[in-house]
């Protein structure tokens, strides 16, 4: 069981637990913890309701409980002005995301994703974090809506995860999103033609396949040919979609792979490359 009695220590500054075997809920009154910088109890098999204290320490920088057994709903952030990183994830919490996760304006990392959320979420809500690095909705039940008529930045964004947010249309704000390295909009019900704005993205190290409407057949990977896939996308292979610079296995796989390339996500380069070297007839979405 995890010692609810560790939560009494009012000059504890970092508590460290996570994977552990620790059962059983928080506790739903603390003492002290006003100097607690960072709690950590990922990994665990914890359980109950997220307590309210969790969102009302004024010191605390890092909060992780991901991959746990959390129910309910995330409280309301009162007093957590000076969170960073909060990861919430592998749980099973439900409804909203609270609005007043604007208020965390310190924050460089958010973690949500594979929990039972099932509510619209506007992305405008995020327009204040600033300082945001990763984000990560995936995997939910949300319906992420995108007021495209509004605009915004995050200009520190560096990893944006919306796998399966059911999402319609590519968010405008990641137009100016010019650090983004990681981007994920895979399984959702994005159509249409792909914006020349996404090829310009040149950081980005991958896109993941997109099903439903959108995009090629490949996984894009920044960093040349990575072999087949081997988990939901089996049988598609990793490319380099702006370097023409294509090694023979390379070549030897996509003529055995089914795909076709988004001329907006390839320069002409690389598709004159693929053109003259690969013997397989392939088509240009």
């Amino acid at each position: 069981l995890l010692p609810l009695s560790i939560f009494d220590l009012p000059n504890l500054s970092v508590l460290y637990l996570h994977h552990n075997q620790l059962v059983g809920p928080l506790p739903n009154h603390v003492s002290g913890l006003n100097l607690l910088i960072c709690l950590s109890l990922s990994s665990n098999f914890l359980n109950g309701t997220l307590p309210s204290w969790l969102f009302c320490l004024t010191s605390l920088e890092n909060l992780h409980l991901d991959h746990n057994q959390f129910i309910g709903e995330i409280g309301e952030f009162k007093c957590n002005n000076s969170l960073e990183h909060l990861d919430l994830s592998y749980n099973m919490l439900q409804g909203s995301i609270p609005s007043t996760i604007s208020r965390l304006v310190n924050l460089t990392y958010l973690y949500l994703s594979s929990n039972n959320l099932s509510i619209m979420l506007d992305l405008e809500l995020l327009s204040n974090l600033n300082n945001l690095n990763v984000l990560d909705f995936s995997y939910n039940n949300i319906l992420v809506s995108i007021n495209n008529n509004l605009t915004f930045t995050l200009p520190n964004l560096e990893e944006l995860y919306l796998s399966s947010c059911n999402i319609s249309e590519f968010p405008i704000f990641l137009r100016t999103a010019t650090n983004l390295l990681n981007l994920d909009l895979s399984n959702n019900r994005i159509h249409g033609q792909t914006p020349k704005w996404l090829g310009a993205l040149v950081k980005v190290n991958f896109l993941p396949c997109f099903r439903g409407g959108f995009g090629a057949f490949l996984w894009i990977y920044r960093g040349g040919y990575r072999g087949k896939d081997s988990g939901e996308n089996k049988g598609f292979a990793f490319v380099t979609f702006r370097s023409a610079e294509l090694a023979p296995k390379a070549i030897d796989e996509l003529n055995n792979t089914e795909f076709k390339i988004d001329e907006q996500l390839a320069s002409e380069e690389f598709i004159m490359s693929l053109k003259k070297k690969s013997s397989k007839k392939w088509q240009e979405k």
